[in-house]
């Protein structure tokens, strides 16, 4: 007796034995011939049929043709007992022979659409190409009917235990609905219930811009209000945590700890920073004003610090602390190593003016800040008739004279140095790898938009106007889908500025999508006491003024979740 054989048409072809051994049909006739037989198990499938339907020649020639294929067939599938693929007029498929066809088609007249979702691995022969001919005809017009009945029966499994069942014990056939049809809003509505029960806000949003998108796509219109309310619904469900209001003031502390710096932004904490290795860093120190009597000429002091770091900055391969961080160094008693630390930089520029009646007198020096030991030095007089006559000669000798002092110090260090970085040319490659390799619109985007940020922090690492580098982070952090990231980047923003409503928005809204409500119904405290006239939908709508026609699809998906997380916590 002839061992059963299994046929997989569904996906990808596959021909097993008892044993779960594959079986090679290799020829791309007898997978067609395989998948008639199987779709049309229960007609009369003559010879003359098939060969018109699978070569198209003349009836003699076609007949021959199908008489080599199924000798063929015989031997790869070990099924050649007499009469059991038909006789001289008839063909059909062996009892030895099942196929998945048989079983899904038997799953969807039974309505068991998790048994039919289970034997679904894709189009019928998925990967058989064919363009033309009535085959090709044949084919299609089988795949639309069975995606169809599939639809169908997902469908309507899906609308049907919607009410009080579990939404995880339907996950697949959601899974395998949208695959389907990628709008379907049967689909998506149960994946975004599954989001929620695992209690994954994240998850509830991304599904949710999934569905946009797909209507986006198909030019469907607008989501339904019936998905726009299971959107706020899941939020809720997948943000309710269970013994959160009795921790509400252990777990919320930190938030009155951070509201703490108001009317002005502070600069981040000094840190120490390494100087970049790969190119000569500077900060230029705001020069001092040692003028006697009472006229001040701070004014002139910080305008030769402004217009000598823009002058540095101009120098090819130097790298130079912008002026805001600098400043935050004024009239201070800190050494040179202590301030090139904070900033990371190898060298200082630093120096004073002195004004006495007419004359001006102006003292530079390049300084090395790991060792405080004076490179380079030099003074300079002028008659102070034209202001700004004077600034531009003093800083043009200043840089003319600075660059060959540093570019001397700079040789200096590397014949000093050992070599102790020999691992560039690895580093390179790798680089060229994540650019070759890894070289996605969003991907690459993202990285940018934050490896942008990171250098201006970098440039000016205790610059008062942090607090917006770590808002902008935050949003970007949110978009790649960072929740813990986003929460980081707007506590940091609001300890150096509290008084920034948008940045309440950004924790407020980090918060809430992690499903942390109690301590984002406390972050929206402080928001409506700055912001008294703030509502959700207000933010929706100036959102939805600001992209203007790019407000749709995934972008108008992504704020409607914000505004429910927001909805929430307010």
């Amino acid at each position: 007796m002839t061992r059963p054989i299994t046929i997989n048409l569904l996906g990808p072809f596959e021909a097993r034995d008892v044993r779960g051994n594959l079986l090679a049909v290799r020829s791309r006739r007898a997978r067609a011939l395989l998948a008639c037989l199987a779709m049309d198990a229960g007609e009369s499938w003559t010879r003359t049929r098939l060969a018109t339907l699978l070569w198209g020649r003349s009836e003699q020639q076609g007949r021959s043709s199908l008489r080599q294929e199924l000798v063929q067939l015989r031997k790869n599938l070990c099924v050649t007992a007499p009469g059991d693929w038909g006789d001289e007029s008839v063909v059909r498929l062996p009892e030895q022979i099942s196929t998945d066809v048989t079983l899904f088609r038997s799953a969807l007249s039974r309505g068991d659409a998790p048994e039919a979702a289970s034997i679904w691995r894709g189009e019928l022969l998925q990967g058989e190409a064919s363009t033309r001919g009535p085959f090709a005809d044949w084919l299609a017009l089988c795949r639309s009917k069975l995606r169809q009945q599939a639809s169908e029966c997902f469908a309507k499994t899906l609308r049907a235990s919607e009410q009080g069942d579990d939404p995880l014990r339907l996950e697949g056939v959601a899974l395998k609905l949208i695959a389907l049809d990628p709008a379907s809003e049967d689909g998506h509505r149960c994946l975004m219930r599954c989001a929620a029960s695992r209690r994954d806000v994240a998850a509830v949003i991304d599904r949710y811009r999934e569905y946009v998108a797909s209507l986006d796509a198909g030019a469907d219109g607008e989501p339904s209000a019936a998905m726009k309310g299971l959107l706020d619904e899941a939020i809720a469900a997948a943000a309710s945590r269970v013994g959160v209001a009795t921790t509400v003031v252990e777990s919320t502390g930190w938030i009155n700890e951070i509201n703490c710096q108001h009317h002005t932004a502070a600069a981040p904490q000094p840190q120490r920073l390494l100087p970049i290795e790969n190119a000569a860093s500077l900060a230029v120190v705001p020069f001092l004003d040692l003028s006697p009597g009472a006229a001040s000429w701070t004014a002139l002091a910080d305008g030769l610090t402004e217009e000598t770091t823009t002058a540095m900055a101009r120098i090819p391969g130097l790298f130079v602390t912008a002026r805001q961080s600098c400043m935050v160094y004024k009239n201070t008693v800190l050494n040179a190593q202590t301030i090139a630390q904070g900033l990371g930089v190898r060298y200082l520029v630093e120096g004073s003016i002195e004004v006495r009646g007419k004359s001006l007198r102006v003292h530079a020096r390049l300084v090395d800040g790991p060792t405080g030991f004076h490179i380079w030095a030099n003074s300079y007089e002028e008659q102070l008739r034209d202001f700004f006559a004077v600034r531009n000669r003093i800083v043009t000798a200043i840089a003319s004279q600075l660059q060959p002092a540093l570019s001397a110090a700079e040789i200096e260090r590397a014949l000093n140095a050992g070599p102790n970085n020999l691992d560039a040319w690895t580093r390179l490659q790798r680089a060229h790898a994540h650019v070759l390799f890894k070289r996605s619109a969003q991907g690459l985007a993202s990285a940018i938009s934050l490896r942008m940020m990171e250098r201006a922090m970098r440039i000016s690492p205790r610059d008062p106007r942090s607090h917006r580098w770590f808002h902008y982070a935050g949003w970007c952090h949110w978009k790649l889908g960072e929740l813990d990231k986003m929460e980081e980047a707007a506590r940091n923003a609001i300890e150096l500025y509290s008084d920034a409503p948008a940045q309440w928005v950004e924790l407020t809204c980090a918060l809430g999508l992690q499903g942390k409500i109690a301590e984002a119904r406390e972050a929206a405290k402080v928001l409506k006491k700055l912001s008294p006239v703030f509502t959700p939908d207000g933010f929706y709508e100036i959102a939805r003024r600001f992209y203007g026609s790019r407000f749709a699809g995934p972008v108008q998906a992504d704020y409607r979740a914000l505004c429910s997380t927001l909805q929430r916590a307010t």
